[in-house]
């Protein structure tokens, strides 16, 4: 079981020299209308479905683990890595065992893990200007494992902390998580669903599938989220091709 007292947080920063585009030059949320976050959620869609949009500013993942390496201190640790307490579609199939990979740049950080069609991130935190987007992170861990992302089906963030996506969906879509219902499912084409991916977290799920795959070849087919005890949520993006 992951240790759910870690952050899954997420800030701002400029984009790294190495960023091949993305997240937010922010230092804080913008301001968290579900109006605002439909909209913004709409675009990032517009972004992965429609290759022929002339607005969308990321690229293909160009950050290598040669790159990542200098930058940064990576820890690969041999612990155990249980994920009994995520939500999986019916039918997933196990086909590795996970990797943990923890990711150091001064107080910033990223832990997670991966195993094949899997991105699991337990910890983010992003506050510096000049450190590599989560969203870069996390497809050059994956591909230093994998070569390819080809194969990326389910994106993971577990004990999700960042304010703007635990308000809307903690307070605003889903206030009353009944004990009979362990999943919640938004599905593509929704409101909101056009919301979630309008969030901070929901973006970083966008880039990966921006950075990991050729436009118009892959969306996110629906978010579900899952609540394995008080307090907690867990949200997972499912990748499908067009």
């Amino acid at each position: 079981m992951f240790c759910h007292c870690l952050r899954a947080c997420l800030c701002g920063g400029n984009r790294s020299p190495l960023s091949s585009g993305g997240e937010e030059p922010l230092i804080k949320d913008p301001p968290k209308s579900k109006d605002w976050l439909q909209s913004r959620g709409a675009q990032v869609i517009r972004w992965i479905e429609n290759p022929a949009d002339p607005d969308c500013p990321i690229s293909r993942n160009s950050l290598t683990v040669e790159q990542l390496q200098n930058e940064a201190r990576i820890e690969d640790p041999k612990d155990d890595c249980m994920v009994s307490d995520l939500e999986f579609p019916a039918g997933f199939r196990l086909l590795e065992p996970w990797t943990t990979c923890r990711v150091y740049f001064g107080e910033d950080l990223w832990i997670g893990h991966v195993t094949p069609g899997v991105i699991v991130m337990q910890t983010i935190q992003r506050m510096a200007h000049e450190t590599p987007n989560i969203s870069e992170i996390a497809l050059t861990i994956y591909y230093r494992e994998y070569d390819t992302t080809e194969d990326l089906r389910h994106i993971f963030f577990t004990t999700v902390m960042n304010e703007q996506t635990r308000e809307l969906i903690t307070e605003d879509l889903y206030p009353y998580w009944p004990d009979d219902a362990p999943t919640m499912t938004w599905e593509h084409g929704t409101p909101e669903y056009e919301q979630i991916i309008g969030t901070r977290i929901g973006r970083v799920a966008g880039y990966i599938v921006l950075g990991g795959f050729d436009r118009g070849t892959r969306r996110i087919a629906c978010v579900v989220g899952s609540s394995p005890c008080e307090e907690i949520l867990d949200l997972r993006f499912d990748i499908e091709p067009m």
